[in-house]
Parts: C-alpha cells; sequence; structure tokens
C-alpha cells in the first residue's frame, strides 16, 4: 500500500536507484528505460542529474553504477546501522529473559521495517527477516508504536489511504484508538488483534537524530496467558530502559569519535 499523493518522477528516479544498487555490474540506460518502463527521454534526464550531482558514474561498458556521492548521503544511516549491531547483545538478553523473538523496526514512508531482530532459542518460535516490511497498519504493535509518535495530521494520512478492504478484520477505528492509548501509556498490546496466533507488545525507542523505533516482543498466546503479560511487559520495559541509555551512550562516543 502506497500513499497516492507522490511525485511520478520521484518514484521512477528511486526505481532507477534502487535497480542500480542492486546489479555489481551495473546496468545501461536501454536496460534501465526498458526494465522499469520509463521513457526513454525520461530516464536520460534522470541519470543526467543523477551523474551531475555524483550519485551514479558510468563505466567504459557503458553501463550505469553507484557512485561515492550517494554513498556519502546514506554515510548517516550507515551510523545507525553499526549502533543496532551494538545492541543485538542486549536484545539476546531480552529474548532470553522472555523466551520470546524481539526486535527493533523503523519507519520507512508508510511503513514499519525490521532493522535487526534476534530470535528465541525456542525451536518453535516465530521468525522474520531483517529488512522485510510492512505497512504500518499492518505491522501490529510496532505499527502503532510508530505512528503514536506522529502529529495526528500525518496519522490521519497515512490511515486514510489505507484501502477499505484492509479494516475488516480489524476496524479503522479501533486502530486508530489503539494509537492514541499507545501515545498516552507508552506500550501498544497487539494481543491476537490481528492475526489470532501471534501476540506482541511494543514501546518506543528513540535513535540517534530523533529516529523514531519500536521495540517489540513476539510470542504465542500461551506467553501471554493472565500474569504472564505483566511479567511481559516488565520485561520489555526494564530492558527497553537498558537499551535506550546504551543508544545515548554509544551515540555520545560517535559524535566524540570514540570507538563504541
Amino acid at each position: 500500500m502506497q500513499e497516492n499523493n507522490t511525485i511520478p518522477i520521484l518514484e521512477k528516479t528511486v526505481a532507477i536507484i534502487n535497480a542500480l544498487a542492486n546489479s555489481t555490474a551495473g546496468i545501461s540506460a536501454k536496460g534501465l528505460y526498458m526494465g522499469l518502463n520509463v521513457p526513454p527521454a525520461t530516464c536520460y534526464r534522470i541519470l543526467r542529474t543523477l551523474g551531475k550531482h555524483n550519485w551514479i558514474r558510468g563505466n567504459d561498458e557503458g553501463h550505469y553504477q553507484i557512485a561515492f556521492g550517494l554513498a556519502s548521503v546514506a554515510s548517516a544511516y550507515s551510523d545507525i546501522q553499526h549502533l543496532l549491531r551494538q545492541l543485538e547483545v542486549p536484545l539476546r538478553a531480552l529474548s532470553d529473559a522472555t523466551g520470546l523473538s524481539v526486535k527493533i523496526a523503523t519507519r520507512e514512508g508508510d511503513s514499519a521495517v525490521t532493522a535487526v531482530r534476534i530470535e528465541s532459542r525456542r525451536p518453535n518460535a516465530i521468525t522474520s527477516k531483517v529488512g522485510s516490511k510492512m505497512h504500518l497498519a499492518e505491522a501490529g504493535a510496532a505499527g502503532v508504536i510508530l505512528l503514536s509518535g506522529l502529529p495526528r495530521a500525518q496519522v490521519d494520512a497515512i490511515l486514510d489511504a489505507v484501502p477499505k478492504a484492509c479494516w475488516k478484520k480489524y476496524s479503522l477505528e479501533d486502530f486508530r484508538d489503539d494509537v492514541n492509548q499507545a501515545r498516552r501509556q507508552k506500550i501498544s498490546r497487539a494481543l491476537g488483534k490481528f492475526h489470532p496466533a501471534i501476540y506482541a507488545i511494543s514501546i518506543p525507542l528513540v535513535l540517534p537524530s530523533g529516529i523514531a523505533a519500536a521495540l517489540t516482543a513476539v510470542g504465542w498466546p500461551d506467553d501471554f496467558e493472565g500474569k504472564k503479560c505483566v511479567a511481559m511487559e516488565k520485561q520489555l520495559k526494564e530492558h527497553g530502559k537498558h537499551i535506550q541509555a546504551l543508544i545515548a551512550h554509544y551515540s555520545a562516543l560517535e559524535k566524540e569519535g570514540l570507538p563504541c
């Protein structure tokens, strides 16, 4: 699901950048405009513009590749990736304490993306891949937390763009209530709401540069029965406080140019 209010030329530009990023040998202009269904004249203008800013470059075979200029733009996110790798140890501690799989998700547009994940050591744990992407309205507790940190008008715009067919099992009104509750309580509980066999709880985290994230523990219904749910929430909050403190510590070290 995508928002309707987008800029077509930017959509084509992003498609070209993504295609080049996924190619080790590079792609010719013809290969790009035929493969991506971009008008040739538009494709050439995009390539010239990206080349002017050193985001792409042409090689001797006439193929285009990602250039250093784009890498420098993305360097800020590489710092975030480095930080997330440092959090794998405390996330493992949370997973072992709860027995559940845990993850940190961030927002990309109207989607929640799994940035780092630690699988439960249990043989029948719920699993998913790092980099997996879901619309915020379908991402359960993590989606609710990520939306709860946005201005209300922005939340309304994202949710209003979701096709009505998606609200058959869980209504838009109930979802808005979840977001409002998460704003107040700083926690979201998706206990079978979005899938009867998947239970999850999420709390907010703040990454460097104010990037909002959601820390989530995911398990089966039995993991949250009765007092177990209260215990899970307590564990998530305690470990979340520790992880947030580590984020601040690592960020301070990076600002001073010290290894972390």
